[in-house]
């Protein structure tokens, strides 16, 4: 099978018309697509690479080598799992590499991560290793914590966890503040791996 025949195959799959599969994996136009089916350009690994972070389904050998089969039924069955609140046998880290658990987020605080959605989690044993500027959840003597981590070295007993919803209240303050606790305070603390986004059933990793 040739690259544009894949490409075809993406298009039948997607059910899209040509511009919108652009849109969706964030090709400019979809010029891009004419040009690959007249062999003026090949389908070159940038492309492929947004196929695959816009599908992750679609198994990586089958689009670079046309390894059959074009799509991992296991990973449909994750999704569909979820979504029906049923179990399966199926192991997270097939898409999220360590993942240990996924949690329903109930705040606003993060913009990242819509209201209702499932929080793929990694637990965090050694709070040494907390990045400064990651997304965490974290339980906390004081209450639950999610937010980017800002780490101050001049006070490093402290975590703050930095919501990026900037909505103000009506008194023109913000309604999500920074939240700092100390680490001693944390119960645990999980780093967010991606989120799995009901509306369209995406998972949605986001940079490790």
């Amino acid at each position: 099978m040739t690259d544009i025949e894949r490409l075809e195959a993406v298009h039948t799959y997607s059910n899209m018309t040509w511009r919108g599969l652009a849109t969706k994996i964030g090709v400019k136009s979809p010029q891009t697509f004419v040009d690959i089916r007249r062999e003026a350009i090949g389908m070159s690994a940038n492309v492929k690479s947004k196929i695959l972070a816009a599908f992750p389904e679609i198994r990586k050998e089958w689009l670079l080598n046309g390894e059959e089969p074009m799509i991992d039924e296991t990973h449909i069955a994750f999704l569909e799992s979820i979504k029906n609140r049923t179990r399966v046998p199926v192991s997270l880290g097939s898409f999220f590499q360590g993942a240990d658990t996924v949690l329903q987020n109930n705040s606003e605080a993060m913009n990242e991560y819509p209201k209702g959605c499932l929080l793929v989690l990694k637990r965090v044993i050694n709070y040494d290793g907390i990045v400064h500027g990651r997304n965490y959840y974290a339980e906390t003597s004081q209450g639950t914590r999610l937010g980017t981590v800002s780490l101050d070295e001049s006070n490093p007993s402290e975590v703050t966890f930095c919501p990026t919803n900037t909505e103000l209240l009506d008194s023109n303050k913000r309604k999500y503040l920074p939240l700092t606790v100390s680490r001693l305070n944390i119960e645990r603390i999980f780093i967010i791996l991606g989120s799995i986004n009901f509306e369209d059933e995406e998972l949605i990793p986001v940079g490790v």
